[in-house]
Parts: C-alpha cells; structure tokens; sequence
C-alpha cells in the first residue's frame, strides 16, 4: 500500500495561509474605497439669497436671456460613498451681466427678467440633482475680482449645512481664479472647487434633448458627512 503523505495538508496549510494574507492586504484598500472626503467648504459670500429659494431645476423661465446655457448636474453621497436621496441642493449666481439678485449687489443694468438666479432641487434615489442654468460670468464686488462660479448648498436632514463653490478649468477662467483674491485665500484644496466644462452632447434620456448651441455641461459630486 502506497504510504499517504502530508502534502496535501501542507498545500492547504498554505493556500489558507495565502488567503489569509490576501484578505488582510484587501481590508485597507476596500475600507480606502468605501471613504469618501468631504468637499471643501467655503462660506455663504456676501449675496446669499434674502428671498424664499424656489425649487427649480430649471433657472431660464422664458426668453433666452443673454449668455450661455449650463447644464449642472452632480450626485450626493456620504463618508462611506453611499447617495444621499432626498436632500435639498440650492444654487445662487450672478447672470451672464454679473449681476446677483440681491439688495447688496452692484447693479448696472436690469435684472434678466427670464432668470432665477437661485433655485434649488431635491436629490434622487441615487443622490443625483441636476440644474439649467447659465455659465456665469467674471465680476467685480467690493473692489474684489471674482472668477466665475456658482454657490451652492446642501441641506440634508440630520447632517450638518454644506456650503461651497464651483469654478471652471479653461484658459481665461485659469487666468481670473490667479487675481481672485477670496479663491486664492481657499487654502490648498482650492483646486478640488475646479470642474472641467464640456459641450453638451445630445443623448437621448440625459434631459438635454434640443439643447442650445454653445450649450455646456459639467458634473460634481458633493459629499456630505453624517455628523
């Protein structure tokens, strides 16, 4: 009879011992996948709206006002990367003029009739929001240059206010965010506020059918901690 040796159990021995290695070097990384950091948040600035924010997916009402269209779409998450639903994401900016609707505001023209200038939206199942609005504007405050951007906030029941700000990768806006001294000051993570702009490509079921010409789009994520 052929005698049975322990080669066997020394091969199990070792594919337990393989595996056991394997699923302690998978731990950091999955945990490293599954947190996300929250956004940098930034204040409310000066032209916060005084007025009841409408919700409105769409900010263009009626006649094309001057500028170009933006397409704005993002999705909610947590620490852990999980959508937050039915949170409440407000937006304010200035039109294609650089004009805020607010008492506090320069002005050097009307209003946009056909503009919002602040609305807010309700985040899906999945943690997407989406707004029409348009690209903003470089403008001048307080004797302040200011970049172009778009405010927004989100407000999520039992999580803290999230307030921060977008601006635009592109050579001339490149060039406005060196001079803009309240972009400057944001400390090193500035540069996760900057969010590439892209044409709007016509796809059936994006929301964007029969867009504008000129129209563009751009996407970010906004998390949001628990505490």
């Amino acid at each position: 009879m052929k005698r049975e040796t322990n080669s066997s159990v020394s091969r199990r021995d070792l594919l337990g011992i393989l595996a056991t290695g394997i699923l302690l070097l998978a731990r950091p990384v999955r945990a490293l996948a599954e947190t996300c950091r929250q956004l940098l948040a930034t204040d409310a600035g000066p032209f916060y709206p005084i007025e009841p924010i409408p919700y409105a997916e769409n900010l263009v009402t009626g006649a094309m006002p001057n500028g170009t269209i933006l397409y704005l779409s993002g999705r909610l998450i947590d620490e852990s990367c999980r959508p937050v639903a039915g949170a409440d994401v407000e937006i304010w900016q200035c039109d294609a003029g650089g004009q805020y609707k607010h008492p506090m505001a320069p002005k050097t023209k009307p209003l946009e009739s056909s503009f919002l200038y602040f609305a807010k939206a309700r985040s899906a199942a999945d943690g997407a929001f989406k707004f029409r609005t348009l690209r903003p504007v470089p403008y001048t405050a307080f004797g302040i240059k200011r970049a172009p951007h778009v405010h927004i906030r989100v407000k999520a029941a039992g999580r803290p206010v999230v307030t921060t700000e977008l601006y635009f990768r592109g050579h001339e806006d490149d060039k406005l965010r060196l001079v803009d001294r309240v972009f400057q000051g944001r400390g090193e993570r500035r540069v996760e506020l900057v969010v590439d702009l892209k044409p709007v490509v016509d796809k059936p079921g994006d929301g964007k059918r029969g867009a504008e010409p000129g129209a563009l789009s751009c996407e970010y994520e906004v998390v949001v901690n628990s505490r």
